[in-house]
């Protein structure tokens, strides 16, 4: 129960860190080979790899959020190793704006460090 409760608080310390944009409290969330799958067809489509490429990640997002809020309506819940998150990707700001898309990810957690995220594009909200 210990280990779901950690692993828990690491998941949320993470998303924390990302709606204050402080890059190196989210990515201290990370182990140094950890992964991070997005759905293909979204504006970050693709795998980022261990901290440098998860890093890059982190910057497109804060790049495409300029006025702040990435994330609304973050539900998390823990299971032993796995951390269930479902929230909302705010809308980009780009030159193409797009809905606010809600998102399912499943955070794979080793030694309290996240190894692993995949996430899927649950539907754009209002579609």
């Amino acid at each position: 129960m210990q280990r779901t409760q950690d692993n828990f608080q690491v998941v949320q310390g993470f998303f924390t860190s990302l709606e204050q944009r402080d890059r190196d409290g989210a990515l201290a969330a990370f182990d140094e080979h950890a992964t991070w799958d997005t759905p293909a067809g979204g504006p970050f489509a693709g795998r980022f790899f261990g901290r440098a490429g998860i890093g890059r990640f982190l910057q497109l997002l804060a790049m495409a959020h300029p006025d702040g809020h990435m994330v609304t309506g973050l539900t998390l819940h823990a299971e032993s190793d796995r951390v269930f998150a479902e929230f909302v990707w705010a809308p980009l700001s780009d030159s193409a704006p797009r809905a606010a898309t809600r998102s399912l990810a499943v955070f794979q957690l080793v030694f309290n460090k996240i190894n692993a995220v995949r996430e899927f594009e649950a539907a754009p909200i209002g579609g």
